[in-house]
């Protein structure tokens, strides 16, 4: 009897778990609620609540960014597959239930539009809603490889370094700082200012007199605007044969 019973009430909980897999698996998430997106440097951070994403068998969160008040859409980082369970290990979000992402180098003082989806064995979601973000001005920016020197240059005419900026930080460029050091592993060594130019300068070189106790040097390029200052830096190696190789 009690055998009975027991295997009856094991099958109606089967029954159950099978058909609520079952439904999670034909029905998409819901949308994302409690979405906050915030300026954070020259990004946008991304907050959305994912309290149901394992109820729901979520297996990614899709953010998307628009240029043009959402005429078209852009996928950004996708928070996929393993990477759900990395983020939240290493965010420490099991107790706050939150999500993220970022979308990088965005225009100072111009507005972009986010939304997030998540997404199912299914399908995705309904879009969260549709927050709209302006940026603010920062210091000049300065990219991967903004800073460098002319490599066909002998070192005994001295060094020819050139920058160029990935964006001003909405606000004029006032001045370029050039500075040099002897380069080290820690990175520590102290900045000696060679020269301060104006804005609109991109290129200088750097006399041989100056540079000559050096092999391994650094370059600095420090861009001033209203907001703040920002610099760029490569480190120049000099061979015994005297030729320039410059590491970003």
């Amino acid at each position: 009897m009690h055998l009975k019973k027991f295997a009856s009430i094991a099958a109606s909980v089967a029954f159950m778990l099978a058909s609520a897999t079952a439904a999670h698996a034909e029905s998409v998430p819901t949308a994302p609620t409690n979405f906050s997106a915030t300026a954070a440097g020259h990004s946008i951070m991304l907050t959305w609540d994912s309290a149901n994403a394992f109820n729901e068998g979520v297996t990614e969160f899709d953010p998307y960014i628009s240029a043009d008040k959402g005429k078209t859409w852009t996928k950004t980082y996708a928070l996929s597959g393993d990477d759900l369970t990395i983020q939240d290990t290493v965010l420490g979000l099991q107790q706050t239930v939150g999500w993220w992402g970022k979308y990088q180098f965005l225009k100072p003082l111009s507005s972009y539009q986010v939304k997030v989806v998540a997404v199912n064995a299914t399908g995705p979601s309904l879009p969260s809603p549709i927050l709209t973000v302006k940026m603010p001005a920062t210091p000049p920016i300065f990219g991967f490889g903004s800073v460098g020197a002319d490599q066909k240059q002998k070192f005994s005419k001295g060094v020819l370094v050139k920058w160029n900026l990935t964006a001003d930080g909405g606000k004029p460029v006032t001045s370029f700082k050039v500075s040099y050091r002897a380069h080290s592993a820690d990175g520590n060594g102290a900045w000696k200012t060679y020269k301060t130019l104006s804005g609109k300068m991109y290129e200088l070189n750097i006399p041989y007199a100056t540079l000559k106790a050096f092999k391994d040097f650094d370059i600095a390029v420090a861009g001033r605007n209203a907001i703040g200052t920002n610099q760029g830096e490569c480190e120049i190696k000099v061979d015994a044969k005297g030729n320039i190789t410059s590491w970003i």
